[in-house]
């Protein structure tokens, strides 16, 4: 900042500052006479208009952030929370009560990391909030597993925004939809996937599972160099086994087998049932 500007900001603010002397000693003028004179009458309607005009700016932001908070609250599977400096709770809508278990009287106040962060994640929660907060460096949107009241997970996708970043108040908003119904779907095909694919006998793999990898594992072995056997074996006499004795000692004998041979084989080989009484 050069001279000059120094000079026509000392010049402005010296303006104002008798500006506002002019205006108070003229109210403490109307206070001594009980009127206004005719001479400060603009003066006053000046400064009436000015209060009026802030006032009912005022209101209409109040009624904004009213109408903004009732939609908020509206919202739902969608749960938004407000968050100071501190990481302290400001604003807890009613999705949050409902996802997460907490009132919004039990919330406002304490730190987001002592309400739904997994006490593994939390060091690195507040350092990237810190972070944030302190550096700009914006938190990016993700799915997360957080912690309900219960202290039961919790899938969500959750966003972030800041308002009045720079400044000395700066407020985190989260944006967190609830994953929980997309998890558990997930979670039950995944089940029903592996019951597909599984011998309900033996616990091994089954036949149409060798056949969809088989060729994966070949191409592996093409193009990686890596190796690639194939053990095919089966039960002497099983067919005697089950005449002599019935078919749950049959039964039992193939599971007895595939125990002693899981037991025997390494994590990444696969034990797969071939035929009724064929393993590989």
């Amino acid at each position: 900042m050069n001279v000059n500007t120094t000079f026509l900001l000392r010049a402005k603010l010296q303006k104002h500052i008798a500006e506002c002397n002019d205006l108070l000693k003229v109210l403490e003028r109307c206070s001594e006479l009980g009127e206004v004179p005719i001479e400060h009458k603009l003066i006053m309607k000046k400064i009436v208009d000015l209060t009026n005009y802030k006032n009912s700016h005022a209101v209409m932001s109040r009624n904004e952030n009213s109408r903004f908070l009732e939609l908020m609250n509206s919202i739902p599977s969608v749960a938004i929370q407000g968050y100071n400096k501190n990481r302290e709770v400001i604003y807890w809508n009613k999705a949050c009560e409902d996802i997460y278990g907490y009132t919004a009287e039990e919330a406002i106040g304490q730190t987001i990391e002592s309400l739904i962060i997994p006490e593994k994640m939390r060091d690195s929660v507040v350092g990237h909030i810190t972070d944030w907060y302190e550096n700009g460096n914006v938190i990016p949107a993700g799915e997360l597993i957080l912690d309900t009241k219960d202290k039961a997970p919790v899938y969500v996708f959750s966003s972030h925004i800041m308002l009045g970043e720079g400044t000395e108040q700066p407020e985190m908003f989260c944006v967190d939809v609830d994953l929980s119904e997309v998890a558990q779907l997930k979670v039950e095909n995944e089940s029903l996937e592996k019951k597909a694919h599984i011998d309900q006998l033996t616990g091994a793999y089954n036949r149409q599972y060798l056949e969809t990898v088989i060729e994966n594992k070949f191409n592996d072995m093409k193009s990686g160099g890596k190796e690639l056997s194939l053990i095919m074996f089966d039960i002497d006499h099983f067919k005697k086994i089950n005449d002599s004795h019935g078919h749950d000692v049959g039964d039992a004998s193939l599971k007895q087998l595939s125990i002693l041979v899981k037991a025997s084989i390494q994590e990444d080989d696969m034990l797969i049932r071939w035929g009724e009484r064929s393993l590989c």
